[in-house]
């Protein structure tokens, strides 16, 4: 139907996990041996530099592979998406949903947005989009949670934000600050910006 491929039934997808999982510490692995090489002059790990720079083509396809394999997971069913399983709610049926904007109905397709109170956590309001077309309606897979940032990402909103005026705290502690007070929400190996208590641009 479509031309869409299914992977397996959906109770059978912890095996894939587990591949998607191994799969990303291998690469988080190198990632960080090569980086930590770089400051580094020894003329040995120096050739490891250059064996990591060996291997780099077949590591960006092995990322690309672990994209692909999680678009089809998330295509045979969006609740096997991460966001929609640490939210823990079925997108398809959740009646509280609200509508903010969008463009469905578009023949080029387009997204929309939405925002629900999330209150299984700290209580935030999570505002995201996803694609719709006019072929396949809304599309829950490729949600994309509007008010969320990593935490490198927070942490540079937060400075720019000048929450250290003079520059002598840790990130973490900047973090912790804001948690505290609320502004950012742990989620998805990141932060919710809490828009209720911060205002950005």
């Amino acid at each position: 139907m479509g031309g869409k491929t299914y992977l397996t039934k959906r109770k059978d997808n912890s095996m894939y996990d587990k591949i998607l999982e191994n799969a990303k510490s291998l690469i988080s692995a190198i990632d960080n041996s090569y980086l930590g090489e770089l400051w580094d002059t020894d003329l040995e790990n120096a050739h490891a530099s250059v064996c990591y720079h060996g291997i780099s083509e077949q590591l960006d396809e092995l990322k690309n592979a672990i994209k692909k394999t999680e678009k089809l997971i998330y295509d045979q069913d969006a609740n096997n998406h991460p966001v929609w399983k640490e939210l823990r709610i079925d997108p398809y049926t959740y009646d509280d949903f609200t509508h903010l904007d969008g463009s469905y109905g578009d023949p080029d397709g387009g997204c929309e947005w939405y925002k629900f109170w999330w209150d299984s956590y700290e209580g935030i309001w999570v505002e995201f989009q996803i694609q719709v077309t006019l072929d396949n309606g809304r599309d829950w897979g490729s949600v994309v949670i509007d008010n969320w940032k990593s935490e490198e990402d927070t942490i540079k909103w937060l400075r720019d934000r000048n929450v250290d005026e003079d520059n002598e705290l840790s990130d973490e502690f900047i973090l912790d600050e804001a948690h505290g007070l609320f502004e950012i929400i742990p989620f998805n190996d990141g932060f919710l910006i809490n828009k209720e208590k911060v205002y950005e641009d």
